[in-house]
């Protein structure tokens, strides 16, 4: 009920009650959580109208709540008040200021702030070091990014590995391969360090360069997992060596493990591109086991391949799985399957699809009803 918290704040000078930090605490928090952002920002002006001296809990309270709004102006004077006022800033403060900076790609800002923490004996946590990275990268400064990290002697992995990302982004390839080489000899480049720049040769049809990073990984006993796997999974189905990507599978299934979706819908959606519909419902059936879910494109190559080979009862059930593991189907999956039962089928087929396709809330297009018109026709059911 903020309009009456307003009117008694209003007629508190009348009752002869003095507004103080904790009023306007509750004021501010209230309109924030409510969505009335501008007009906090409205009573954080009169506050510093009345020159009422905010207390530490007013700011550690409203500070995070101006960031979270992405209001930075006012964060930023609240914060500078807080310092004017002998308050020590907590690192939750730092944290939550620096996010909203880097949100806001104000770089210069970020860094100086970082710089007043480490002066202060305050070394920012790793996920703070993760949005800076973030921010150098989104703002495409990749050699200042390496600076900073050398300039502040991060020895963390997370951070790292988020400028690595950056540099494949970029396309700065040797970038990442000597920082990659700066990880190693420092003890601080973990399974993901490699992955990530694995992922980008395989996804850039570099399999060989990958292979030879892959050498490299081993001999630095780091152990391969899902995600080094599901990486040359890509790299395989990039250059059509679909054979070698089900050797790989095999290997990843008898791990137990399963494959990203990027990679799980490229090699289902590849092996159905080439026919090969055993090989992609053997895959689709492991991964919807483990719940597993894959893009709708490559679900309708699927089912496309199936029933052009003749198997739509084979269809049905993989589209019944895909409903169980929340695979979501387009218009097209369902018209494919459609046509196929009205081929050669009863036409009691075709209307038990359909209902099961209406149970599930699926749409019909026009094709849909065409194909339902023409079936019904052939078979004489005329009502």
């Amino acid at each position: 009920r903020n309009e009456l918290a307003l009117h008694q704040f209003r007629r508190m000078n009348n009752k002869g009650c003095d507004s103080n930090s904790k009023t306007f605490e509750i004021l501010v928090k209230g309109l924030i959580e409510s969505g009335r952002v501008d007009e906090a920002a409205t009573v954080l002006e009169q506050m510093l109208k009345h020159k009422c001296q905010p207390d530490l809990g007013f700011y550690t309270c409203i500070i995070p709540l101006f960031c979270r709004e992405n209001k930075v102006e006012e964060a930023v004077k609240l914060f500078k008040m807080m310092k004017d006022s002998d308050f020590v800033p907590d690192s939750f403060i730092y944290e939550v200021l620096l996010r909203c900076f880097c949100n806001h790609l104000q770089l210069d800002s970020a860094v100086g702030l970082i710089n007043e923490m480490i002066e202060i004996g305050m070394p920012p946590k790793h996920n703070v070091l993760v949005d800076m990275m973030n921010c150098f990268c989104e703002l495409g400064k990749i050699n200042e990014a390496i600076m900073f990290l050398e300039d502040t002697q991060v020895h963390e992995t997370a951070p790292f590995n988020t400028l690595l990302e950056g540099c494949c982004n970029a396309g700065e390839v040797l970038a990442a391969n000597v920082l990659l080489e700066t990880m190693s000899e420092r003890n601080i480049a973990d399974c993901q360090s490699w992955n990530i720049l694995i992922r980008w040769l395989c996804e850039n049809e570099e399999t060989n360069k990958a292979y030879i990073l892959l050498g490299r990984m081993i001999k630095s006993f780091v152990i391969l997992d899902h995600a080094t796997y599901s990486a040359l999974v890509v790299g395989k189905c990039r250059l059509g060596k679909y054979e070698e990507a089900m050797e790989l599978f095999h290997q990843i299934y008898a791990r137990c493990w399963v494959l990203d979706f990027a990679s799980y819908s490229e090699l289902v959606g590849g092996l159905s591109d080439i026919k090969h519909s055993q090989d992609a419902i053997e895959v689709f059936h492991y991964m919807s086991m483990k719940r597993c879910s894959l893009h709708s494109l490559s679900f309708y190559k699927l089912i496309k391949c199936v029933c052009d080979s003749g198997q739509v009862n084979q269809a049905i059930s993989l589209w019944q799985l895909a409903y169980f593991c929340g695979i979501s189907c387009c218009i097209v999956t369902h018209t494919t399957i459609m046509r196929e039962l009205s081929k050669s089928r009863r036409a009691e087929d075709l209307l038990a699809f359909l209902s099961q396709m209406l149970m599930v809330g699926s749409n019909l297009d026009l094709e849909a009803y065409c194909i339902l018109f023409q079936s019904m026709s052939k078979h004489n059911k005329v009502k």
